[in-house]
């Protein structure tokens, strides 16, 4: 458990490094990449927003990467939640969406959601709890 404390507190550091030393041109970059189509590199950084949006959310003491991720990473997440792409993309987009519509900010740019985002969502509902509260969040 401490060790896991432990782990965790360094991955929230490495996280605001990668944020504060790249800016805004690491979450464009990334943007990029989801966008790009290469399967591998799509599923990467996916993984990567999750994780950044995870540790970097305003529930761990950080209020400045969802407006910012926000901006950046929306349209590129809620285009990867539609019923064309792989599960795991759809799953992993859900999750960052998740953890960024936790700011304010974030959920109001967000709104409202587009009617095929939403089936989407609902959709995805019956796999993953994150597409759930995703939809409470914004339609509430």
């Amino acid at each position: 458990q401490e060790e896991e404390k432990v782990v965790e507190e360094r991955l929230k550091k490495l996280a605001l490094v990668l944020v504060k030393t790249g800016n805004k041109r690491f979450l464009a970059a990334l943007s990029n990449c989801i966008s790009d189509g290469i399967p591998t590199l799509v599923r990467a950084c996916l993984v990567t927003v999750a994780w950044m949006s995870s540790s970097l959310s305003p529930l761990h003491g950080c209020n400045t990467f969802q407006p910012l991720a926000c901006s950046v990473l929306a349209a590129k997440l809620l285009d990867r939640l539609s019923y064309d792409r792989v599960m795991e993309e759809r799953v992993l987009a859900s999750l960052s969406l998740l953890n960024l519509v936790r700011h304010p900010e974030c959920l109001e740019g967000l709104l409202p959601l587009k009617r095929d985002t939403t089936e989407s969502l609902r959709d995805l509902a019956d796999v993953t709890w994150t597409a759930k509260e995703l939809l409470f969040a914004c339609c509430r």
